[in-house]
């Protein structure tokens, strides 16, 4: 396995705490692409992850409709799951429109006050 060194990382070592990297370095310095560039991208996966979801709960309401006389414990990880992927998908539903808008909002406020100034 070899080891790879990050431009401009600062390793600090402890006696009571293993060594870290310090995280500080500036997205130029990686060759990350920026979110503006990537935002279609993410766009695509909601997209397709929405489409996933729907799966699931059809899933869901097929098994509770076909397999009403399973017992109680299997219905309530059915349940739990279905919960858990419910709350995952609202998450990432919400941090993706608050990403989305932000940007668009930035884009049209540089766009207007290039227009006007």
């Amino acid at each position: 396995m070899s080891v790879t060194a990050i431009p401009n990382a600062t390793f600090h070592a402890d006696a009571s705490a293993p060594p870290f990297v310090d995280l500080s370095i500036p997205v130029s310095v990686l060759g990350l692409p920026s979110i503006d560039s990537t935002i279609g991208a993410v766009y695509i996966g909601v997209v397709i992850g929405t489409a996933l979801f729907g799966l699931t709960v059809h899933q869901a309401y097929r098994y509770f409709s076909i397999y009403s006389d399973d017992k109680l414990y299997v219905k309530l990880v059915v349940r739990t799951a279905q919960f858990l992927r419910r709350f995952k998908f609202v998450l990432s539903q919400t941090l993706t429109a608050k990403v989305m808008i932000i940007i668009v909002l930035e884009t049209f406020h540089s766009v207007l006050w290039s227009i006007v100034g």
